[in-house]
């Protein structure tokens, strides 16, 4: 499980339109402050030797932002675990055990 708290300041500046020579126009800048969080608690179990299952809730807020996510997996094995072996996370799809 993890938890996390932060306070957060962000301030952007006026910027021109691109591209300049087509308009005059500029972006107005801004500020904003608050709380953010993050969130995740995950959880796998050894269902046989040669499978587990597993559930994972994460969840994060910043400035203008919100994301949450909810998984459940399942892993087989070719060869046989007395116990838990280390393993991605459940949304990280891209990585290699």
């Amino acid at each position: 499980a993890e938890l996390s708290l932060s306070w957060f300041y962000a301030q952007t500046d006026d910027a021109d339109v691109y591209p300049k020579d087509m308009s005059t126009e500029q972006y107005l800048g801004d500020d904003d402050s608050g709380v953010g969080y993050r969130f995740l608690i995950e959880g796998r179990k050894l269902i046989n030797p040669y499978a587990d299952i597993g559930a994972l809730i994460f969840s994060q807020q910043s400035a203008d932002y919100r994301e949450w996510v909810a998984s459940i997996g399942f892993r087989l094995f070719f060869k046989p675990h007395k116990g838990l072996i280390p393993h991605k996370r459940l949304w990280d799809k891209h990585l290699i055990d």
